[in-house]
């Protein structure tokens, strides 16, 4: 699901798009995100890759609980593209 699509979505429930605000930082940078396209809603997890090549397993689970929690929220292609990193790290191990 996009950006875009998620905010449109939140608008038409603004009690839950604003409890959701209050707890999670995707829902805080969401609005900014799409509307002035000054930063991205979803924080990159490319620093995952600093745990190559000491710690493929700990990459792979951080990788993994990224998805768990923001797989929902991800952009389109975003949860299909950090499964195969986990795949190919799995792969290199």
């Amino acid at each position: 699901m996009k950006d875009e699509d998620v905010l449109y979505w939140m608008l038409k429930q603004p009690d839950l798009y604003n409890e959701l605000r209050s707890k999670y930082e995707y829902f805080r940078r969401l609005d900014r995100a799409v509307i002035g396209r000054k930063i991205h809603a979803q924080y990159g997890i490319r620093w995952a890759l600093d745990l190559l090549p000491d710690s493929p397993l700990e990459a792979i689970a951080v990788i993994k609980s990224y998805l768990r929690i923001h797989d929902e929220m991800l952009a389109e292609g975003r949860a299909d593209g950090l499964e195969d990193a986990i795949e190919i790290i799995d792969t290199s191990t």
